[in-house]
């Protein structure tokens, strides 16, 4: 069949079967990731409270949401491996970031993880001191710029000094990035004491949610 009559074909498919299919032929697989590539521009990952992976394409708004747990490496591999330079908005989580080298990213050397990613809205949760140094230590080769960048801190006292680091790394690595930081806390004292402890930030936009406010 040609081209044309199998992309009319795979788009009655959603991404799960679609990604079942290319393994068919190399034909298939192309045209497949070519859909991908340009129906993907966004990646939302969430890693709580999954026990398989799950994903949910949204093609108006370009976007794949998915669901997974934490040790889906195989799984977040061929996601990746299908559409990653196509990527320009993504949402994770400080621990996903940390553990990037753990999956397998067929990439140039020298190349970012993300090179093309442009807005990235991160969760920082329980940044323990070895989440912290692996991301530190792999943070350069993440992204080449951000654009826009949120950073939504849910705040512990255990970590004030994790997230001033994070934070600090990110400021210095991308200067013109427009930065969104929200805090969340249940105690007002938290989030006055994780901001004196922060950098000097040349905030976008903040928000505060703490339920004593």
């Amino acid at each position: 069949m040609p081209d044309l009559v199998l992309r009319q074909i795979f788009a009655e498919y959603d991404y799960a079967v679609l990604c079942k299919m290319e393994r068919v032929c190399k034909r298939w697989m192309n045209i497949i990731n070519a859909k991908f590539r340009k129906e993907i521009h966004e990646v939302s990952i969430e890693r709580l409270g999954s026990s398989f992976p799950q994903t949910h394409q949204c093609i108006p708004f370009r976007r794949l949401s998915i669901s997974c747990p934490s040790d889906s490496h195989d799984f977040l591999a061929g996601v990746f491996r299908r559409s990653r330079l196509s990527i320009l908005k993504m949402t994770t989580d400080i621990n996903f970031l940390a553990g990037i080298d753990q999956i397998y990213v067929a990439k140039d050397t020298g190349r970012r993880y993300f090179s093309n990613v442009e807005d990235l809205w991160l969760l920082i949760i329980h940044p323990d001191d070895d989440v912290t140094q692996r991301f530190l230590s792999i943070e350069e080769t993440l992204f080449s710029e951000l654009n826009q960048l949120t950073l939504q801190v849910h705040v512990n006292p255990r970590y004030y000094r994790n997230v001033s680091e994070i934070v600090k790394s990110f400021i210095l690595r991308y200067p013109k990035s427009n930065i969104n930081l929200e805090l969340h806390a249940e105690k007002s004292m938290h989030i006055l004491n994780q901001m004196s402890v922060l950098p000097s930030l040349p905030l976008y936009k903040i928000k505060l949610i703490c339920t004593d406010f």
